[in-house]
């Protein structure tokens, strides 16, 4: 969590993510309230039996994407930067739903070897703006670019809607993105970064002089 998150127990953020993937697995995700005790929240997973001598046969729903529905997303590397384990986990398994093939890191230092370990080659960062010990995935993004790939398509995910931080992430090329993250425009914003790659690429080979302040994902 960032910020006055921390100290006010967080900023429901884990809710969100556990929303949105019991709704792409089509599992119902309940509530029950006692006043002075407390809240539980469940999620519903249905039960099924197979015969001994059949294979498994996944039956459809609508909350699932039918196979291939990923598109271009199938293959893709998505670096994704976040000191929070459980929101790691919750953005990397939704990516992976997808179709992304996810090299995690909860590190400025982790991710610049997940990079290597991939030599350089990843198509898109997801980064949370405020990483551990006060490191900003905005800071890292720009040490990933200089070190790889000064066109490598990058998002900042964030709870912090100030217009300082908008500024900010928008200097450096970035896209932003407010927590929670409704995953139909995480998946738009990843559209639109991937589609925009190749016009920027183009840019920086007809203009040489250019440097990586320049560069736009």
């Amino acid at each position: 969590m960032e910020g006055e998150g921390r100290n006010r127990g967080g900023l429901g953020l884990g809710l969100a993510i556990v929303q949105s993937c019991a709704s792409l697995l089509g599992h119902p995700l309940s509530l029950t309230s006692v006043t002075g005790r407390g809240s539980r929240f469940s999620v519903t997973v249905p039960r099924g039996a197979l015969a001994d001598n059949k294979e498994p046969s996944p039956e459809p729903h609508e909350a699932l994407p039918p196979a291939g529905a990923a598109g271009s997303f199938a293959g893709l590397r998505v670096l994704v930067i976040d000191d929070d384990e459980l929101l790691l986990a919750g953005t990397s398994s939704l990516l992976e739903r997808w179709g992304c093939r996810v090299l995690p890191a909860t590190s400025g230092r982790q991710a610049h070897e997940r990079m290597a370990a991939a030599g350089g080659q990843v198509d898109l960062v997801v980064s949370d703006l405020k990483l551990g010990g006060g490191e900003m995935g905005t800071n890292v993004i720009s040490e990933l670019r200089a070190a790889f790939d000064g066109h490598l398509p990058a998002l900042i995910l964030t709870g912090d809607r100030s217009l300082q931080t908008s500024r900010d992430v928008k200097r450096r090329g970035l896209m932003l993105l407010y927590k929670p993250v409704p995953p139909s425009r995480l998946k738009s914003l990843m559209g639109q970064l991937l589609e925009a790659r190749p016009r920027a690429a183009a840019r920086a080979d007809a203009r040489p002089e250019a440097g990586l302040a320049d560069a736009r994902p």
